[in-house]
């Protein structure tokens, strides 16, 4: 069993998109930052390409646990729901999905163990 991982921008925090987010509902950005990522792999988990369909505001408001947070997102264009569902149109400048950042990581490690035993050293 694989575990997943996620990963977002470094400077996601103090993005103006979140300080809006968090501005709209009087959370934190750190706060702002976590509900994103929960809300963003639930999307992952429950949709294709961006869109969950039959997703409302309500569902968005209950995944990030902040009731307003699935218009704060409509504000800054993070979100749009309508009668078919919610689309994440920056779900991909945002959040890279799990097969993608343990690509990353088994790709990161074999450089490593490579350049390791060009300096001599031996990895087990």
């Amino acid at each position: 069993m694989s575990s997943k991982f996620l990963k977002v921008r470094v400077w996601l925090s103090r993005s103006p998109e979140v300080l809006s987010i968090a501005h709209d509902t009087l959370a934190s950005p750190t706060y702002v930052v976590g509900a994103l990522c929960a809300v963003w792999s639930w999307a992952d988990d429950h949709g294709k390409n961006g869109i969950v369909p039959k997703a409302s505001e309500t569902h968005i408001d209950h995944v990030a646990e902040c009731d307003g947070f699935a218009k704060a997102m409509q504000a800054v264009d993070w979100l749009i729901v309508d009668e078919t569902g919610a689309k994440f149109p920056q779900l991909e400048a945002n959040y890279r999905p799990s097969e993608t950042a343990s690509s990353a990581d088994r790709v990161r490690r074999y450089r490593e163990r490579k350049k390791a035993a060009a300096a001599g050293f031996v990895q087990s």
